[in-house]
Order: C-alpha cells, then sequence, then structure tokens
C-alpha cells in the first residue's frame, strides 16, 4: 500500500506524521480525565478555605476515580479505533507520557498498571505481526456476530483474513492482561 509522501516510516512499522484532529481530541479526553480530580480538589480546599462552605471539605481520595479511569484507558488501548493511531510515534510517545503522568499525579501505580501492560501488550501484538507479514496490523473489530473488518485510512486498506488471528489474539489476550494487571494493582495496595 502507498503511503502519503509526508509520512516517513521508521522500522517496525512505526510512522512520524503529523497529528490529526481526533489524534489531539484523544489525548485531550485523556488529559482532562487525567487532570480532573486535581482541578476538584483545589476548587473545594480554595471554596473552604474562604469560608463559603462549612461543610465542604477538600476531597482527597480520588483512588477508585484513577482505577475506573485506568481500566477505561487500558480497554481503549486494545481497541481499534485509538489502536491504529499507535502506529505513529509521536501519539505513542504523548499517549505514554499521559499514562505515566496519571502514575505520578496519583503518587500511585495502581491506576496506570492496566493502562500501560495494556499499551505494551498492543504494541508487543502489532510487532509480532508487523515481523512476520511487514504490513501494519489493522485489527478486526468485535462485533455481536463475532469480528467485522475495519479501515485504516493511512494505507486505504481494509483488514484482511490473516489479521484475524492476531486480532483475537488481541482482544483476548489483552483482557487477561488486564486481569493481571487489576491483580498486581490491588496486590501493590499503594493507597
Amino acid at each position: 500500500m502507498a503511503i502519503p509522501a509526508q509520512v516517513k516510516v521508521l522500522s517496525g512499522g512505526l510512522i512520524v506524521h503529523k497529528l490529526t484532529k481526533n489524534d489531539w481530541l484523544y489525548l485531550g479526553c485523556l488529559l482532562g480525565v487525567m487532570v480532573w480530580p486535581l482541578l476538584w480538589s483545589a476548587l473545594t480546599a480554595g471554596i473552604y478555605f474562604l469560608g463559603y462552605y462549612e461543610d465542604l471539605r477538600p476531597q482527597g481520595n480520588w483512588h477508585a476515580y484513577y482505577w475506573s479511569i485506568g481500566g477505561l484507558v487500558a480497554y481503549l488501548t486494545i481497541d481499534p479505533i485509538i489502536g491504529t493511531r499507535f502506529r505513529n510515534l509521536i501519539f505513542s510517545l504523548l499517549w505514554l507520557s499521559l499514562i505515566l503522568g496519571l502514575s505520578v499525579g496519583t503518587q500511585s501505580l495502581s491506576g496506570s498498571v492496566m493502562p500501560l501492560g495494556a499499551f505494551l501488550y498492543y504494541h508487543l501484538i502489532r510487532l509480532m505481526f508487523w515481523r512476520q507479514y511487514r504490513v501494519e496490523l489493522v485489527p478486526w473489530v468485535p462485533s455481536k456476530y463475532g469480528y467485522d473488518r475495519s479501515y485504516y485510512p493511512l494505507e486505504n486498506r481494509w483488514s484482511r483474513r490473516m489479521e484475524l488471528d492476531y486480532s483475537k489474539l488481541c482482544y483476548r489476550g489483552g483482557f487477561l492482561v488486564l486481569a493481571g494487571c487489576a491483580i498486581l494493582a490491588l496486590a501493590m495496595n499503594t493507597r
């Protein structure tokens, strides 16, 4: 498949090109859900200390919130809508830095173990596929009746039959990785 000239192809199938509006939207949403508890805590603390509400106390325990956000981000990482964007090195590095920022912001790794595990697992699957077939993995999408083909606009092609087994491995193995990461995060119990 022909890749546009302005896109630089690196080893392992990674590419470098300008982020699209949708890429920025996904990264902005991830940043928004990560920053919200910090803004809320600062807002409630400021209102409390100014004396406007006597019963309003600063909220400090966001463990369940970050745990659920971590699970959602991990699921989105193995989803083909966002998963094919990880081929872009810039998007991957920004996503990884936001995931690591999640652990720094909460001062706990339990909220970011699942997204980090899913991120590394997805890159492992796409690298295995790249080494075998020398084309980018375009995962099939799970549907009500099995799996449906998905479209990859950069290479202007649909999912092929050879990608179905890797898609199943990505989803089924991905959920096992998520379960293992969840158990690891519970075992860490840092907060």
